[in-house]
């Protein structure tokens, strides 16, 4: 349990290096545009940018350690969602047409780039191929994800020309095609409703794992254990579970 908190805090705080290193250089961006742009304000944010840099890429090491071998963990039910979830927005962000709001042109005195975030995630999704069965859930997961869009794994390579030899990126491809696939078969049951006895109280998502608490409200496995990571106490009458 304690190495799944630490897990999961850490994938929280890489979201937050990276969502605060993209606002800075939204920032830098605006200021590029100026007639006369403000020098020591630029400065100032790119050392900041550094900062969050040095943390971001230790953190993104710690979970891509996860990845190349504990791969049971960073997708077991208290995790998973977050890391599928933070998966898609670096896809999403870091590929056109989104990356081009902080592709700023000035990048002297700053260390990071793109392309290192970039790199983390190809590394992490190529070390999953390498397990089968969570390879089958990993895609499934994010393909489960709302924010999910058409061609996003294989986007974040090309749209970054990212230095990749033919078999990463054969493997980058197949895992985008396996999604797509997917999605022909989701589709098919979007319209379906899910009755309301079926679906989770918190989450209000269709459960899979069935668990049952002491007050008997009966929750998805995954949501009661990724709330314990955070809270021992019912989220219902707030008892010690």
């Amino acid at each position: 349990k304690d190495v799944k908190k630490l897990l999961y805090y850490n994938i929280n705080s890489l979201q937050f290096c990276y969502d605060e290193i993209l606002t800075c250089l939204e920032k830098i961006k605006e200021e590029e545009t100026e007639e006369e742009p403000n020098q020591e304000d630029i400065s100032i944010l790119k050392k900041k940018i550094s900062q969050y840099d040095y943390t971001l890429m230790m953190i993104a090491e710690f979970i891509e350690y996860f990845s190349k071998n504990y791969q049971d963990i960073l997708l077991s039910d208290e995790v998973k969602d977050s890391f599928s979830n933070i998966m898609i927005d670096i896809l999403t962000k870091y590929s056109d047409p989104l990356k081009d709001k902080y592709d700023i042109l000035n990048k002297n005195a700053m260390l990071y780039r793109h392309e290192n975030i970039c790199m983390f995630v190809v590394n992490v999704i190529i070390n999953i191929t390498y397990e089968p069965i969570i390879y089958d859930k990993f895609i499934k997961l994010l393909k489960k994800c709302d924010t999910y869009q058409s061609n996003l794994v294989i986007k974040i390579v090309d749209d970054n020309n990212l230095p990749i030899d033919n078999l990463q990126y054969y493997l980058m491809q197949d895992i985008n095609n396996k999604i797509e696939k997917l999605e022909i078969v989701e589709d098919v049951d979007e319209d379906v409703e899910i009755p309301d006895e079926f679906c989770d109280p918190i989450m209000s998502t269709l459960i899979e794992t069935p668990i049952m608490l002491p007050n008997n409200i009966i929750i998805d496995y995954s949501v009661i254990t990724r709330h314990l990571l955070n809270n021992d106490n019912n989220p219902f009458n707030r008892e010690k579970l």
